[in-house]
């Protein structure tokens, strides 16, 4: 049992709903007898409902509020909290996000699919995710929840799921009646800035065949970053707002209409980053930085306006979801230590200052038709087609500049390189289960997707190459399911599943004027996974685990001509082993505990091209051995008042970071942390205070590690670092 799904369930127990409650005032707690377990929570990982319990593969599910509670709203910090995930958080909006070890680092295509209501988010290639660093960062208001799917899931939903899955589920209208909540919240970082957040809420049926659906939020993400040399405090504070609308209708008694439109925006002139020797040690000062003036900005905007028509055929369920999506990025980085010498040299002037500007720009449509069996029968069954383009356009430009004001210097171009690209892909799918006897199933599933990609790079100033013309590439791929599921009995379950994932490959950069491969082909990965759910004592106990291994082949992995430019070929294999348990006990009905384990061996069996220092049985970036977490939450009524305390540990082993790319180039170690949350609530009617504390020990956990030159011997490390102690205070209101 996962402790983002029994922190699900605790909630539920004091009915403490905040974005879209459906009661006017908070329950009493329950009964022994009426306590709800996990089989009561519905996920949609399948793309059809059914509890989680049910569903034979290895997943967590979290929801909106829970994430709220403890003050989770950012991505990479409410997908590090889940087990199993690896993340690389690098600063501005920018996280390499793995599953299960499923990664060779940074500059690859994703190897972790998003999708939000089913309409996958973000580019499918390097390209257009910024080398897989740049994914959908959705406050968790109006969530109804989040499921990380792991292991490969290519078989339903194609593309770049070789690792797994996150998915957003949003929050529909309802036709049950006018809802309105408003929730108001304040924090402040130990030595550093304070933040403020205002969520809203609406919910309006039209009828008795129709409901709008309106959310909207703006926070201050406090930032704990400063740069003395430029007397500037908290320089990574964060501004974000956004803003979504749903409208359902059902113009009949088989139709059902729901299209929606969703924005957010985040805006930040500074990274969750400081400086440290090779040895760890604070360069400057504790969380202190020195950059060029108007430096590590950035700006992220997402957008996505969908439609979805389910049509009820009586024999089957036709359902039509339509997308197109947008993702703006844009960041400024003081790149003085690579380019400033270089520009020195370009141009024989002084060594100058040096900004690295980076725009990114995806344009994405999507279209999936699909047919489903009606549920509860003996043979269930789902068939599918689906259709994307992609429109990416990506630029890279250094520029000198006056170390101290951070103006531009009036010197020729230095370097601007421009590559629009696209990529197009078809698929057909289906799925299909049988219950053998009451006990025994089996399940299978097949893909069978085809991809078109094009890409022109353009290269500009004192530094560039000449043009290499449009190159283009094809590639087609087959993934499969095969599950075996037994019931031993209603509350208890085992499987086998076998599933594989596919990452499209694509073309090749110019690499340097060097006679390099073109193009660059898909890679593959094979998971052999045996798991365990079970419920007992009436949702007393619960317990998941799962063992697998993911075998990966003709890894895509980033190589270097001789004049360090980079370029793509497949070679190699890796193996990633390890095994997932999740335990839950509730020995009363006011206490709820539980922890979860993972244990991790993922590592190359192959040596990498000489162009990468990496030996065969080399662990894969940012795979720790061992990760867990564990929670306690105590809840009871007190007269009117419902009452909740939580506290949360999560421990991290130590990680190796990127492959060394140089022979004298050590590979640097994220060492090992802990972190500790609490949060205690009270409520009455349809009002609840909470107050929140994260990373109670205020633990300096470095989330990445990257040398900031380009030298054999770093002088200076650039060290992500998680938020200092925050204490925040939440009040909430029902209407």
């Amino acid at each position: 049992m996962h402790s983002g799904r029994i922190i699900i369930s605790a909630i539920a127990i004091t009915g403490s709903i905040l974005a879209s409650a459906h009661a006017q005032t908070v329950p009493q707690p329950p009964s022994a007898a009426e306590r709800p377990d996990q089989r009561e929570l519905i996920v949609t990982a399948q793309k059809r409902a059914e509890p989680a319990l049910e569903v034979p593969l290895s997943m967590t599910a979290r929801s909106g509020e829970a994430l709220l509670d403890l003050g989770l709203v950012e991505l990479n910090d409410y997908l590090a909290d889940i087990p199993g995930i690896s993340i690389n958080a690098r600063g501005n909006g920018q996280s390499l996000i793995a599953i299960r070890g499923i990664s060779t680092g940074v500059g690859a295509a994703p190897a972790v699919g998003f999708t939000i209501d089913d309409v996958p988010f973000g580019g499918s290639t390097l390209y257009g995710s910024y080398g897989g660093l740049l994914h959908p960062e959705l406050d968790p208001f109006d969530i109804e929840r989040v499921e990380v799917l792991r292991g490969p899931q290519g078989t339903l939903y194609g593309a770049s799921s070789m690792g797994g899955l996150v998915k957003f589920v949003t929050r529909a209208p309802s036709f049950d009646g006018f809802e309105s909540v408003i929730r108001l919240d304040g924090s402040q970082v130990e030595n550093g800035g304070s933040g403020f957040g205002l969520r809203g809420v609406f919910n309006l049926p039209l009828g008795k065949s129709a409901a709008l659906r309106v959310s909207g939020f703006r926070r201050t993400d406090p930032g704990f970053i400063n740069d003395p040399f430029r007397h500037l405090k908290d320089v990574n504070e964060k501004e974000a707002w956004g803003t979504r609308a749903a409208l359902r209708f059902t113009p009949g008694t088989r139709t059902e209409i729901t299209v929606s439109a969703l924005i957010q925006a985040i805006n930040s002139d500074g990274a969750n980053i400081y400086d440290l020797t090779p040895g760890y040690v604070p360069v400057y000062g504790d969380l202190l930085v020195k950059r060029l003036p108007g430096s590590e900005l950035a700006r992220m905007r997402y957008r996505l306006l969908s439609g979805t028509i389910k049509q009820d055929l009586d024999w089957a369920s036709l359902i039509s979801v339509t997308a197109y999506t947008e993702s703006r990025y844009r960041t400024i980085v003081d790149v003085s230590p690579v380019w400033g010498p270089r520009a020195a040299a370009a141009f024989n002037i002084p060594v100058p200052g040096a900004v690295g500007q980076y725009a990114f720009a995806t344009d994405k449509f999507s279209q999936e038709l699909r047919l489903t069996s009606p549920g509860d029968t003996r043979f269930e069954w789902l068939t599918g087609a689906f259709f994307t383009i992609e429109d990416s356009r990506g630029r890279q430009r250094f520029q000198p500049v006056d170390p101290a004001t951070g103006a531009p210097l009036n010197t020729p171009e230095l370097f601007d390189d421009t590559y629009p690209s696209t990529f197009k892909e078809i698929a057909a799918f289906g799925n299909a289960g049988f219950d053998i006897t009451p006990r025994l199933s089996v399940q299978g599933g097949v893909r069978y997707s085809r991809n078109w990609q094009s890409f022109v790079e353009i290269v500009r100033g004192a530094l560039g190459l000449p043009d290499a013309g449009a190159v283009k590439s094809r590639d087609d791929s087959f993934t499969m399911l095969l599950t075996g599921q037994y019931r031993f009995t209603d509350n208890v379950m085992v499987y086998a599943r076998v599933a594989t994932g596919y990452r499209p490959g694509g073309p090749n950069t110019r690499a340097g004027g060097v006679d390099t491969p073109r193009t660059f082909g898909a890679d593959n990965t094979i998971n052999y996974e045996l798991g365990m759910k079970g419920s007992f004592a009436g949702g007393a106990a619960e317990i998941e685990a799962a063992a697998f291994r993911i075998d990966w082949d003709k890894i895509q992995l980033l190589q270097r001509t001789p004049l360090n430019a980079g370029y793509f070929a497949n070679g190699g294999t890796a193996r990633s082993e390890g095994a997932e348990l999740n335990l839950t006990m509730r020995p009363a009905f006011w206490a709820a505990m539980g922890f979860n384990a993972t244990y991790l061996d993922a590592r190359l069996t192959q040596d990498a091209p000489p162009t990468i220092f990496a030996l065969d049985g080399e662990r894969m970036p940012y795979s720790p051995k061992w990760a867990g977490g564990a929670f306690m939450r105590l809840e009871d009524a007190l007269g009117p008042w419902a009452l909740s305390f939580q506290a949360n540990y999560r421990w991290e082993g130590a990680r190796g970071g990127e492959f060394a790319r140089r022979a004298n180039l050590p590979r640097y170690t994220l060492p090992a942390y802990d972190l500790v949350d609490i949060q205690t609530g009270i409520a009455r009617g349809g009002w609840k205070a909470q107050l929140f504390i994260r990373n109670l020990t205020d633990e300096r956990a470095i989330t990445s590690i990257n040398p900031r030159n380009g030298s054999d011997a770093a002088s200076i490390l650039m060290a992500g670092v998680t938020q200092p102690r925050t204490v925040g205070l939440a009040l909430s209101r029902i209407f």
